[in-house]
């Protein structure tokens, strides 16, 4: 394993606590509104956040989750193009 592999790797590890975090806030907000995003869909509670979430920091975590998700994707999806790409 590379260097590159392995600094990838260490930051989707990062990337995936506050996608987790930021996800777990939506849900339960959406949860609260009466809706059920799925837990096996990527970006599920994207419409959510988008459209009928109210929070104070509602920029933030929305940033966040969407920073955080595509920084994740991004680190895994180059890890597996430099383990399998060859």
């Amino acid at each position: 394993m590379s260097e590159l592999q392995t600094l990838l790797i260490v930051v989707a590890i990062v990337a995936a606590l506050p996608a987790w975090l930021t996800a777990s806030i939506l849900k339960k907000h959406a949860a609260k509104a009466g809706e059920s995003p799925s837990d096996w869909i990527p970006l599920s509670v994207l419409p959510f956040a988008l459209k009928r979430f109210a929070h104070p920091q509602k920029a933030a975590i929305v940033f966040g989750y969407l920073a955080s998700n595509l920084l994740f994707t991004a680190a895994v999806v180059a890890v597996l193009i430099l383990r399998f790409g060859k």
